[in-house]
């Protein structure tokens, strides 16, 4: 049993739909997808959530939004996902997440010793992405790809604001 994140890039998509969104964009990604192995499958189950350590931080101009996804706003009942501190959230529209204070905090965790993700050390954009990225054009790479986690903080740097991240963890 296996556990690892995977960042999901979605196009805009409001709070409400997101589950139905990733569950669409990850399935041909599901080691169960055919009645034999998937070759392709990179999980067999799924759920939106944050690491304790490292949530999605929200630019204070836009706390609140209603496009940002937070235990208000993504349903799921009590299985849904729990509350979050000030100013952080589950994912939301790109340009209302403050990459660069999420960056900032791994690297002043790193220098402080505490355990950060691998990239910290080589180079602090890591910060964000999980340790598999599934691109708005529906390709996934990962971490075990040479150059992944320069070429996944670079790709998430350049989409388009309205581009809804969220993070979830995986099980394979």
């Amino acid at each position: 049993m296996t556990k690892f994140f995977a960042t999901v890039c979605l196009p805009p998509t409001p709070p409400r739909r997101v589950p139905g969104a990733i569950a669409v964009a990850m399935a041909p990604y599901d080691m169960n997808a055919t009645d034999d192995w998937n070759p392709v499958g990179e999980w067999d189950g799924w759920v939106i959530h944050a690491r304790p350590e490292t949530p999605y931080l929200v630019r204070p101009e836009y706390d609140g939004d209603r496009r940002l996804l937070t235990a208000g706003t993504v349903p799921g009942g009590a299985a849904g996902p729990a509350p979050l501190g000030p100013l952080e959230c589950y994912g939301g529209p790109r340009g209302l997440l403050d990459l660069a204070a999420m960056r900032r905090r791994v690297v002043r965790g790193a220098v402080r010793g505490h355990d950060t993700p691998h990239a910290a050390w080589a180079d602090p954009r890591g910060a964000v992405p999980g340790h598999a990225l599934l691109t708005p054009d529906g390709r996934w790479r990962d971490a075990g790809t040479e150059g992944y986690w320069e070429w996944a903080a670079d790709r998430l740097g350049h989409l388009d604001p309205e581009t809804v991240l969220v993070d979830v963890l995986c099980h394979c």
